[in-house]
């Protein structure tokens, strides 16, 4: 099975474990790995209009603060590359040591993203971060574009779906976790394929949360190619009237959820 990956950067350490794993997969070939250019005038007005004032804390992130902190941190992610001995700090290193080609683009959803996809024939793309998929990208693999979503789909769709869904439970604490998932046009609407559940526990703090269900993340998405080369996962059409999109959550209202998750008993 053909498969290429889209990296939102070229530094992504969830981008760069999955490439990992996917090179380490029988019958799987990744072929091609494509990275966006970190900031563009149109990159900057859509994350701008999709994240507000959190725009500030993603530059610094991926700007300012040292990459060697970030990789040297405690973090889940971060002891997961440890101990996976992962020593390349690039997705254009992986890719120098496989053989394959890393292509820097501004946009995947471009005319020249596009071309260069289809010469390289995919079956499967695993979609790791880096802006909405327009519907001729979403048309070239064969099988489709893997995503994994940060909530329970199909009742939360879109953004910050940990706090909505700490926010709208109605007594104790809600099951939240991830979603493997083929994308389409839609928000998070795609045929889902398998879940990976989180009970949380009273007195976490929502950083926590999120730190621990990365490395989930990875798995799931590695899990999930080999499943789906193997021809042993299919996927569950989900209907418009199963679930909602939700939007950026308004600082208040996450102050609101993290209070309620570290006070609940």
């Amino acid at each position: 099975m053909r498969v290429v990956l889209l990296a939102p950067t070229n530094r992504s350490l969830y981008s760069r474990l999955v490439a990992r794993g996917l090179g380490e997969l029988d019958g799987v070939a990744l072929v091609g790995v494509y990275v966006r250019r970190l900031w563009s005038r149109k990159r900057i007005r859509v994350d701008l209009r999709r994240e507000g004032p959190r725009l500030l804390q993603k530059a610094f992130n991926k700007l300012i603060l040292p990459e060697s902190e970030a990789f040297k941190s405690e973090t889940p992610l971060a002891i997961m590359a440890e101990e996976q001995r992962l020593e390349e700090r690039t997705l254009i290193a992986i890719s120098r040591r496989m053989g394959i080609p890393c292509r820097q683009v501004g946009d995947f959803n471009s005319q020249r993203c596009e071309a260069s996809l289809k010469s390289l024939a995919p079956d499967l793309i695993v979609f790791t971060g880096g802006g909405l998929i327009r519907k001729h990208i979403l048309a070239i693999p064969t099988i489709g574009v893997l995503n994994c979503h940060s909530g329970l789909l199909p009742r939360y769709r879109g953004m910050d779906t940990l706090e909505w869904s700490i926010l709208e439970a109605r007594e104790g604490l809600p099951e939240v976790g991830l979603t493997l998932h083929l994308m389409d046009a839609g928000v998070d609407t795609g045929p889902i394929l398998k879940h990976h559940y989180y009970r949380l526990s009273a007195g976490e703090q929502l950083s926590g949360v999120r730190q621990r269900l990365e490395p989930e993340m990875v798995r799931l998405m590695v899990d999930g190619v080999g499943s789906l080369q193997r021809g042993t996962l299919k996927g569950l059409a989900q209907k418009d009237s199963d679930g909602q999109q939700y939007y950026v959550i308004h600082p208040r209202l996450a102050d609101k959820a993290a209070a309620r998750l570290e006070r609940t008993p």
